[in-house]
């Protein structure tokens, strides 16, 4: 006979052992996953540092031609405005603006008709050498310069005044006395200042006390 009250054998405890194993094993995957995950987050990290660095080298080096690009435009200009600052130096009448709008574009019997119009001849000279066009004009024509002398008589520079007879010495010397014109005429100011009206240069030829008088004057 069967005894009701025996307890049924235990069932086997081998799947009860197999669980755990299972357990490391996914918890090591995971982990393995985890590893991998971050390894690629930090590649993709320094992939993009890397292209940062790369557009930050590639924008420099642009900046830097572009500043050389315009330090040689600049250099370019300054070249242009110092060939045109010489172009000007040596030929002022060719070198000015449009030539129909510019005195240069006057044929020489107009130029010439400006020229008599000049107060004297020290504004002639220096018109004349303001550029070989003009210099040529004047130096070319015989008829101008009698036509300017006769408009433009000799400045007036001063008078000669006879001294009184005396007996001259070294020490005092015995010759005419100049008195400058007053003028406010810069030029014939300037002539003034500049003449030696009293014969200062021949002071240390002379072996006898300076004397001398006007003997005869031309156009006084």
């Amino acid at each position: 006979m069967r005894d009701d009250n025996v307890a049924p054998p235990e069932a086997p405890s081998f799947v009860l052992d197999r669980e755990p194993q299972e357990t490391e094993s996914v918890a090591a995957g995971d982990d393995m996953m985890s590893r991998a995950i971050k390894r690629k987050a930090v590649e993709e990290a320094d992939s993009g540092d890397s292209s940062n660095t790369l557009v930050r080298d590639l924008n420099l080096r642009v900046k830097t031609l572009e500043a050389e690009i315009e330090r040689i435009k600049e250099k370019h200009r300054l070249l242009q405005s110092t060939e045109r600052a010489r172009s000007q130096r040596r030929d002022p009448c060719a070198a000015a603006g449009d030539a129909g709008r510019h005195i240069s574009s006057l044929g020489d019997d107009l130029l010439l008709e400006i020229f008599l119009r000049l107060p004297s001849l020290t504004t002639l000279v220096r018109a004349t050498c303001t550029c070989p066009a003009w210099r040529r004009a004047v130096a070319s024509s015989p008829d101008f310069r009698r036509r300017f002398r006769a408009l433009h008589p000799p400045l007036l520079l001063g008078f000669f005044f006879i001294a009184c007879e005396s007996s001259p010495t070294r020490d005092v010397p015995d010759f005419s006395a100049f008195v400058p014109a007053r003028t406010r005429d810069r030029d014939q100011a300037a002539a003034i200042r500049g003449g030696d009206f009293f014969f200062i240069s021949l002071l240390g030829r002379l072996d006898e006390p300076p004397c001398w008088d006007i003997m005869d004057v031309s156009r006084g």
